[in-house]
């Protein structure tokens, strides 16, 4: 007896050996690793970022950064601006290097010269606090965007009232995080709100409650508020991981056809690899499958999960490729853990347990075939049958989506007159699944969506897309865009299913075979936005927007939008609602 416990004595002793050294070995490779300090991402949405991508065009300089991923870290950018002489940039180029700088806060690249407001803000103009020591720093900005114009179809003020507040940082040059939380009051043009009456969701948004103003009785709408934050920590000098509320975007175009970020955020953790000529992204992300305005009360929402693996190679400074593939699942009893190896594939996965679940693969490239002009593409399969590609049998489960779209700098060799061409087409079905949400018959639980919201093209299927974007800086302070959409899609009439909304059931469509693009009721839409921005201060904006645009059904009748607004923002961009 003595000896049993002797012996299980000693094995106890010995596990805690091995457990206490194991831990001290992992405690002392983080601790040994050295890197860059690693701070916020250049949020997308961020003027910023279109600086960077015309740099990047017209001088190569952030070439090495894989621009498809949208996740392109500030003291990357820092590093690729100390290495460039300017004196052949154009006089406006040379303003946004100084504006990037500003934004970076690096004090190599940026000197503050002066004591700000009080000596405690805006020492930095693009920042309205900031904190740095050996050990850590920390950033704070307010924004807000305050807008408002007459809708004319339906004689009505359409307004936006967001205020908010982030903050970002480091700390010890290794665990790296950023926040962001928005209030808003707003009301939307008429075909975002044909959107919400159907969808019970805000473009975008989460959960919403109805907004009366006590000091205007025409400001009437919404109440909804935003968070956003990740928090992340650099395992290497080449991964680290990442554990957020947020959303992704995957592509080069005004468009993805793979991930975009349409949709309201999400949970996620992710893994990442920059190594070499490589760029490897692992995300699993929690969705909900409807929204909260379809449950009574304080009701759970009902989970689904996304898996996602995106892996770019640079070849050269001009030419990257990317794969892709994504998995969305859902178990009522437990979670899929196959799913969270990040070096296998998902259809491989799929196979094995005969799953259900709907995976999609798809590719992306970007091309600088010319020194002021590159092409982009995206080609998404969602389901194929090879027997049945050149049938000529029109069949249903043939879903795939195609962009491909061209950028060009200088146009007729004008400083800052810039364009941009995209063309998307997507199958009836694609993104689409069959799999119901439990007391909610007509959605389908794995389809590609979140919160009642595509995560790729905003009008999810059964269409093409023709967009033109023309972009213009006659001087340093003034920003003209104009975008020009036209769209054919095919939408559901006669309660058939026709394709295009991919919450739906897909089971519950109207054929399997003689399926035809833009099929149903056929709309036309055009639409031609207009906007002209004014810089007063750093990141302060005066806005005039104007939007036009028709959707002509023959069946379900023709709607029109004409909008005339004026609007104020501070540290956010000028982004609107578009398809």
């Amino acid at each position: 007896m003595y000896k049993a416990v002797f012996i299980k004595f000693q094995s106890l002793k010995l596990q805690k050996i091995i457990t206490q050294g194991f831990l001290l070995f992992i405690v002392s490779v983080f601790n040994v690793i050295t890197c860059a300090s690693q701070s916020a991402f250049l949020d997308y949405n961020h003027q910023g970022y279109t600086i960077v991508d015309r740099l990047n065009h017209l001088h190569n300089t952030f070439s090495q950064e894989h621009f498809s991923t949208r996740k392109i870290k500030m003291n990357a950018l820092a590093d690729n601006l100390k290495l460039i002489d300017t004196q052949s940039y154009s006089a406006i180029d040379q303003s946004d290097i100084l504006y990037l700088k500003k934004e970076l806060n690096d004090p190599e690249l940026y000197t503050i010269e002066n004591a700000g407001l009080w000596g405690l803000f805006y020492q930095n103009p693009a920042y309205l606090y900031q904190l740095k020591t050996e050990d850590f720093n920390i950033n704070v900005n307010a924004f807000f965007n305050f807008s408002t114009g007459h809708e004319r179809e339906e004689d009505k003020f359409i307004f936006l009232n967001k205020r908010g507040i982030e903050f970002w940082g480091d700390l010890d040059q290794k665990l790296y995080f950023y926040s962001a939380i928005h209030e808003n009051q707003a009301n939307f043009l008429n075909y975002i709100q044909t959107f919400i009456n159907q969808y019970q969701t805000i473009p975008g948004q989460g959960h919403y409650k109805p907004y009366q103003s006590s000091l205007v009785s025409a400001f009437n709408g919404y109440d909804f508020a935003n968070a956003k934050a990740y928090l992340g920590y650099q395992t290497s000098r080449h991964t680290n991981i990442e554990l957020g509320h947020g959303n992704h975007f995957i592509g080069n175009g005004i468009r993805s056809l793979l991930l975009s970020d349409f949709s309201h955020n999400y949970f996620y953790f992710s893994f990442n690899v920059n190594v070499w000529k490589l760029n490897y992204q692992s995300i699993v992300s929690e969705l909900n499958p409807i929204s909260s305005r379809q449950t009574l009360g304080n009701t759970v929402l009902p989970k689904k999960y996304m898996a996602t693996h995106y892996l770019s190679l640079k070849l050269n400074p001009k030419f990257e490729i990317g794969l892709f593939e994504s998995v969305v699942f859902s178990r009522e009893n437990q979670f899929e853990f196959q799913y969270l190896n990040p070096v296998i594939l998902y259809r491989t996965v799929e196979a094995l347990f005969d799953s259900p679940d709907n995976v999609l693969l798809g590719i992306n490239i970007n091309w600088m075939m010319l020194p002021r002009t590159s092409v982009y593409s995206q080609l998404l399969i969602d389901e194929l049958k090879t027997s049945e590609i050149f049938s000529g049998n029109d069949w249903w489960g043939n879903k795939w989506a195609l962009q491909l779209g061209l950028k060009h700098f200088d146009l007729f060799n004008i400083d800052h007159l810039d364009l941009q061409f995209e063309y998307n087409k997507v199958r009836p079905f694609t993104y689409s699944h069959n799999t119901t949400v439990q007391g909610f018959s007509d959605f389908a639980l794995s389809n590609y969506s979140h919160f009642n919201q595509p995560l790729a093209h905003p009008l999810g299927s059964n269409f093409s897309e023709v967009i033109f974007r023309l972009r213009y800086r006659p001087i340093n302070r003034i920003y003209i865009s104009t975008q020009y959409f036209y769209t054919k899609v095919g939408r559901n009439h006669s309660e058939f299913n026709f394709g295009r909304d991919i919450l739906l059931n897909n089971e519950s469509r109207s054929s399997n075979f003689g399926v035809k693009h833009i099929q149903g009721a056929e709309s036309k839409i055009t639409s031609l936005n207009v906007s002209l921005s004014y810089r007063i201060l750093h990141d302060l904006f005066f806005d005039i927007n104007l939007r036009f645009r028709t959707d002509d059904n023959a069946i379900l009748g023709k709607t029109e939008t004409n909008y005339t607004g004026v609007g104020l923002r501070y540290n956010i961009e000028n982004n609107s609602i578009d398809y």
